[in-house]
């Protein structure tokens, strides 16, 4: 860290190991510093600069040793403090009065004041282990300043929105429509990299205020990039992640810039050749480490963990300053600046150098992928606190409100909520804590009186007892970045003083205990909230607008969040209904008490209001702390009432484009003398003015239909109207007509009537009119009508050899369209209030059969269309083969109606196909130690590919060993010898598996029989002593490529610069070599034991020489054959007759097998007969099953066909070589 300072009364706690400060060190009057942790280890503590160490300022917790103070300036000690701890200093050590060390002093000078106390424990000193700083080859450790991990689920602009995880409150901004996704991270999976940022490359950026403070000296830069970005061949030109151009100058800095060929830097000044050797601008998620050291001008590039290139650049401290990721600044504001158009993740910056392994646990480094704060609707910055008039959380509370920070001292007085008192109250706080930091935390509250704390369920803080203030402090609570923890704090409060705070100390602090802070409006900051969807905020009451004084009106009562969703209120709660004029002081009445109770399941009810007498009454209901109300019934003594069928009730929920038979109509009017209703209109046919309103969507759509009693109907636009069409009903003796209902379109709707009758005999002329309640019309299904690539391919739904679609992992599009039970489209979906939406969901698994069904991205959503149609334009699937789609309702839920009547099954979509194929690993190993021979198959070749998606997951279903997937890419080989592109000669001669089985996504080759052959009917060739193999995956059926291509056997150089590797290297270059065998004749005397010459030999170039690297060839014995004895299976075959003596074949080395040789030579020999025994026999070799050591024997040009030697003569006495062999010589002694 740059500088460290604490205020007043500050508490510090230090873990074993080592800071480091940039600059001075402050500790506040009454500073405590502790060491935290049980082990003892020491806390060492390096500042690049001053250190003051203020006024009665104790430590506690240290032995002497255990805390060591170094600074290149001055220390000094102020007055009674009391320190157990070494403190060093280039400058002055002065103390004040009564200062008490427990340790040692060192300085270039020490002044020490009045009754100031060293105590020197001079055993321990010698133990200390100052290496750290002292060591001129140590640096500074990098420190974390910033981790950007955005995950956030979208950026608007706001300030501070892209949340800093390192704990240090770098948080950025989004400028100009930068935006996070989701669909295809560096990591898949939970954990793994979760969210990412997108950047256009047109404008988009983020601020990050004091950037260059850190990146324009010595520092580190990580991140995972994906681009097909190229920049310049000047750094100043080129987009790059971060930096400055001075304009005509050189005091600049470029992090991340992108050369033209994909290749990634870190320059400073005009310095264009300091980038990695891979390329990153290939699409494809790569993680890059970059270092700067501003003293050495020592640079590193690390590429997916491992260190690429390193160098020098440009020394010293930058002076011009910047702010941004994702773009290049410039020092002149005429010249356009340079943008990124990449997607960027998990970007950190430190202070100081990383280490390569701990670039390689940041390149691993996987977090749990954030979680919604809350499971619906939007979280609400502070804690909901409920405030009782009582000590015990007791009956329904007074009243509520929002707090946070909760950090309360009220004193005398009391929380100033209406009804709650100063004495004898209490408060229940509850919420969501967000983190935005992993590690250990540790919660405390002061409180007068009692106090409970609960984190994710768990109790930490138990103190329900009068007491005075006291802080309560619990043990460590381990908790996730990107997750959202349950909290509830309880407290009550007894006499006198009210006292409540809530507090922490966060990982990474070195302030003590803070007030937890209160979130951010975006849900994005670490701190306090709570869930508007987990209370009530409001009821809405939804009846019709007219009733009849002769039966009592339903109204259906539903309790609502602040988002307008509807909720389920707390078991227990009172709902008391109300009405204008009040019920019960006249003719108005609820049926009932007048009051519901929640049972803790449902989200409504149904009450039922009855007047007696014409009037017009407004209702209302309230819990006490939310309510609702709705706009005036008008009760009259006639009417048309709408009922879901003859038995009463209203009427139901429908299903678009499904005919209802059962609704009726009913005309009524009050008896006077009982009250009930009894029919206005029986017995007759009447033309009765039918319409209806669209409420939500509050438009109703052309070309859309509602029929009743099968005439079409007159639509109605919210709050317009009304108008009808004529209808004729005709109505029974009880007055009812039957209105068969038939909506082909969705939405929230009700129906309106009206009739108009004139005087007949005592009846007066009347006009009845009337309301029905709403009800929702849900669509029938929803159908994937139409899949395509992002390309605007179709979609061929194939299965096994057919035509593929996608790559696995790539985004494709599906559109969705709302129907009814017709089949028609249901245009209105989508415009509801809030809108109803689409999700898809994996149905089933096509192809292959047996495979994983694996998971669908990017579908939770669907974006609306007009029309009725929802819209997925980045979907994706992480498997390969065939599957068909499910899609649904999002919540499975239509405005409250339910689900879907059926859900539609899409045809197959597919087939998703391999989006590239990666080497894990790979050996060749010669097959005699440190060469093999050309035509031997015995070299040693293992290595795995692994089909991936596009996140670089390996895609199970590509198995043609138990899934029967078809097509699957078969191996095809390369060679190349010192680089000399001669693959064209030596790439049909390598000789290993070609035909391997995949085997859940991998392909696994072990082939301890591979070989070079030797060329066709041609001379000997070689050696071929830098022999590199390479792979090339032939995948005929879907042609997708190898990545991390890094030879080209037909070309000569760097083929990544080139931009032509075509291969993947296969384990280290091999030695090949040409072989024979040599058995020559033999003769000499009988009296001596008679060597004979047979050795292997390779060639050299220029001719053939004894392979004295040659320890492993072996010759069995059936393939060496004694005339006249036979083969040597049969070892008593190796004596042979000679004259009336014998004489037997010895080896150096002959086991059960056969003759092993050993730097290149058998050692053979044939003992001596004895004098006078002579004569000579021949030894015969087949060599079937050795085509390495064949040679042209015959003099045919063919250097493969011979697969006998000539025999070879052994003669004791005189003897005269064989024509046929070639060459001969007298052995003698």
């Amino acid at each position: 860290m740059r500088a460290f300072s604490t205020g007043y009364q500050s508490e510090v706690r230090f873990r074993s190991g080592d800071y480091w400060i940039t600059g001075d060190m402050t500790l506040g009057q009454e500073t405590e510093v502790t060491k935290q942790g049980g082990n003892s280890d020491p806390v060492r503590i390096f500042v690049d600069g001053d250190v003051v160490l203020g006024y009665d300022m104790v430590t506690s917790g240290f032995s002497p040793g255990q805390l060591f103070i170094y600074a290149t300036g001055s220390i000094t000690v102020r007055q009674f403090s009391a320190i157990t701890g070494f403190l060093y200093a280039d400058g002055l050590i002065i103390t004040e009065y009564q200062v008490v060390i427990n340790g040692a002093l060192s300085a270039e000078e020490v002044q020490l004041a009045q009754e100031t106390i060293v105590s020197y424990p001079s055993a321990i000193a010698p133990d200390l282990d100052y290496t750290p700083f002292c060591d001129p080859t140590g640096g500074t450790p990098a420190t974390l300043i910033a981790d950007w991990r955005m995950d956030e689920a979208g950026w608007s602009g706001t300030a501070g929105e892209v949340i800093d995880s390192s704990g240090n409150g770098n948080n950025a901004t989004a400028q100009n429509g930068a935006d996070t996704a989701d669909v295809a991270p560096a990591l898949s999976g939970d954990p793994g990299t979760c969210g990412y940022g997108e950047f256009d490359g047109v404008d988009d950026y983020l601020s990050v205020p004091g950037l260059s403070g850190t990146l324009n000296r010595t520092a580190s830069m990580a991140f995972w990039i994906k681009t097909t970005q190229t920049g310049n061949s000047t750094a100043w030109s080129s987009p790059a992640v971060a930096g400055i151009e001075e304009n005509g100058g050189a005091d600049d800095i470029f992090w991340g810039w992108l050369n033209p060929q994909g290749r990634i830097g870190l320059t400073v000044g005009n310095n264009n050749t300091t980038v990695s050797n891979a390329q990153v601008s290939t699409g494809n998620w790569t993680h890059v480490a970059l270092t700067r050291n501003h003293e050495s001008g020592e640079y590193q590039i690390f590429i997916n963990g491992a260190l690429d290139s390193r160098g020098t650049t440009g020394t010293g401290i930058i002076g011009n300053g910047f702010s941004s990721i994702g773009r290049v600044e410039n020092t002149s504001s005429s010249v356009a600046l340079n943008y990124l158009q990449a997607q960027l993740d998990e970007v950190r910056i430190y202070e100081g150098v990383l280490t390569e392994p701990e670039v390689q646990a940041i390149f691993q480094a996987r977090h749990p992928c954030s979680q919604s704060i809350c499971p619906t609707g939007t979280p609400v910055p502070g804690l909901f606190g409920e405030f009782y008039n009582n000590m015990n959380l007791a009956g329904a509370p007074e009243g509520t409100r929002v707090d946070g920070p909760v950090d309360f001292n009220w004193g005398l007085g009391g929380p100033g909520v209406a009804g709650v008192g100063d004495d004898e109250f209490s408060v229940r706080w509850s919420g969501r804590l967000h983190i935005t930091q992993t590690g250990g935390y540790r919660f405390q509250t002061r409180s007068d009186d009692g106090v409970r704390l609960r984190v994710d369920g768990d109790l930490v803080i138990d103190e329900w007892a009068p007491q005075p203030a006291t802080n309560d402090t619990s043990g460590v609570v381990n908790l996730e970045a990107g997750q959202s923890y349950d909290i509830e704090l309880e407290y009550f409060e007894e006499f006198i003083d009210s006292e409540i705070r809530l507090r922490w100390d966060a990982p990474g602090a070195t302030s003590g205990f803070v007030p937890i802070p209160v979130g951010n409006a975006n849900g994005t900051a670490t701190g306090l909230y709570h869930c508007p969807g987990n209370r009530v905020d409001s009821y809405t009451l939804v009846h019709a607008n007219n009733g009849v004084t002769c039966e009592a009106l339903p109204v259906v009562i539903t309790a609502r969040d602040s988002a307008g969703n509807a909720v389920v209120p707390a078991a227990g709660t009172v709902v008391d209904l109300l009405a204008d004029p009040v019920p019960d002081s006249g003719d108005t009445a609820w049926v009932g008490d007048g009051t519901y109770v929640f049972s803790g399941s449902e989200n409504n009810f149904t009450a039922f209001l009855r007047q007696l007498s014409p009037a017009e009454v407004g209702l209302s209901v309230t819990d006490g702390t939310a309510s609702g109300s709705s706009g005036p019934v008008n009760f009259a003594d006639t009417g048309l009432v709408f009922y879901g069928d003859r038995s009463g009730g209203p009427l139901p929920n429908q299903v678009a484009g499904t005919e209802d038979l059962n609704p009726v109509i009913r005309a009524v009017r009050t008896d006077d003398e009982t009250g009930s209703c009894e029919a206005r209109v029986d017995n007759q046919t009447r033309t009765v003015q039918l319409g209806y309103e669209c409420i939500n969507p509050g438009s109703c759509r052309a070309g859309q239909t509602l029929s009743l009693a099968s005439t079409f109907i007159q639509a109605n636009n919210a709050g317009a109207g009304p108008a009808y069409s004529p209808v004729s009903l005709g109505f029974d003796d009880e007055g009812y007509a039957d209105i068969p209902l038939e909506y082909s379109d969705v939405g929230d709707i009700r129906l309106w009537a009206q009739l108009s009758l004139p005087e007949e005999g005592e009846q007066p002329a009347v006009d009845l009119v009337g309301q029905s309640n709403r009800f929702i019309v849900k669509p029938h299904t929803l159908v994937v009508t139409d899949v395509q690539g992002a390309a605007g391919q179709s979609n061929p739904g194939g299965t096994g050899s057919g035509a593929g679609f996608v790559a696995s992992g790539e985004p494709f599009s599906v559109r969705v369209e709302a129907r009814n039970s017709n089949g028609a489209v249901t245009p209105n979906f989508g415009n509801e209030s809030p809108a109803q939406s689409v999700r898809l969901e994996l149905s089933e698994l096509v192809y292959p059969s047996g495979g994983s069904l694996g998971n669908l991205g990017g579908a939770g959503s669907l974006t609306r269309e007009d029309n009725g149609v929802a819209l997925g334009d980045g979907v994706s699937w992480d498997n390969v083969g065939t599957i068909t789609l499910e899609p649904r309702l999002v919540g499975d839920d239509y405005l409250g109606a339910g689900d879907l009547v059926e859900v539609t099954e899409s045809d197959p979509v597919g087939r998703f196909y391999p989006y590239d194929y990666t080497l894990n690993g790979s050996t060749a190993s010669d097959a005699c130690g440190p060469f093999s021979y050309m035509h031997q198959a015995a070299i040693d070749l293992s290595y795995t590919v692994s089909a991936r998606n596009l996140n670089g997951a390996v895609v199970s279903n590509y198995d043609d060993t138990t899934l029967a997937y078809a097509g699957t890419a078969n191996p095809g080989y390369v060679a190349e010898n010192d680089d000399a592109a001669n693959g064209s000669e030596l790439s049909g001669r390598v000789q290993a598996e070609n035909e391997a089985d995949w085997s859940g996504g991998v392909l696994t080759v072990t082939d301890s029989s591979a070989a070079f052959l030797r060329a066709s009917n041609t001379r000997p060739d070689g050696p071929r002593a830098d022999l590199q193999w390479g792979l090339t995956l032939m995948d005929s059926l879907d042609g997708r490529p190898m990545v991390d291509l890094d030879m080209n056997a037909n070309t000569s150089g760097d083929c990544a610069a080139a931009g032509n590797c075509s291969a993947v290297a296969l384990g280290d270059p091999l030695n090949l070599r040409f072989g024979r065998l040599r058995l020559n004749d033999a003769f000499g005397p009988e009296v001596v034991d008679l060597p004979v010459p047979f050795y292997t030999e390779y060639w050299n170039g220029s001719e053939f020489v004894r392979n004295v690297d040659d320890s492993c060839t072996r010759i069995p014995r059936d393939a060496i054959n004694y005339q006249p004895t036979g083969d040597l299976v049969d070892d008593s075959n190796r004596t042979v007759p000679i004259g009336g003596g014998s004489t037997t074949g010895q080896y150096a080395d002959l086991d059960g097998v056969g003759v092993n040789f050993s730097s290149s030579d058998a050692d053979h020999y044939f003992t001596a007969p004895g004098e006078g025994n002579t004569g000579s026999f021949d030894i015969e070799l087949d060599l079937t099953n050795r085509p390495w050591l064949r040679f042209d024997w015959n003099q045919d040009g063919d250097f493969l066909n011979d697969i006998q030697m000539p025999p070879a003569n052994i003669g004791f006495g005189s003897y005269r070589g064989h024509d046929r062999i070639i060459y001969w010589r007298e052995v003698l002694e």
